[in-house]
């Protein structure tokens, strides 16, 4: 079996396991070769559902192979974007540790920190913050 293949909409069993929290589920797929940087057809990757979702031991899994921490959705949306707007701080933190570009912004020029400012996301904004200095 192929472990890239994809439903009708562009979502491979990584991007669904990455989604679910499914961690061992995830490295089975990552060793048997599955494509870690594939995109659905929204341009959202396996890293972007397991930050948005709240899976960080997903990401940290994930950070363990080439995976492009920069890759943008339809909208401009990372995956440091997309943790920062839903609160997750371990995700945040983790990215940031990883390389993450701290202001990277979406197609409307919104950043990690923006974002985290608008959804009164504090412990994410004081990480932000922590990460600018440096």
């Amino acid at each position: 079996a192929d472990p890239n293949v994809t439903d009708p909409f562009g979502a491979s069993p990584l991007m669904k396991a990455c989604r679910r929290g499914y961690a061992e589920i995830v490295k089975e797929l990552l060793d048997w070769g599955a494509n870690c940087n594939a995109k659905d057809d929204h341009g959202i990757t396996s890293l972007m559902r397991a930050a948005r979702a709240g899976h960080v031991d997903v990401v940290k899994l994930l950070l363990d192979f080439p995976v492009d921490l920069e890759a943008a959705d339809e909208y401009g949306n990372t995956a440091l974007i997309m943790a920062a707007y839903r609160g997750h701080t371990g995700i945040v933190k983790a990215l940031l540790e990883e390389g993450a570009e701290i202001n990277a912004q979406d197609r409307n020029g919104w950043t990690a920190m923006v974002w985290a400012v608008s959804r009164r996301n504090e412990e994410v904004v004081k990480t932000l913050k922590e990460f600018q200095k440096k």
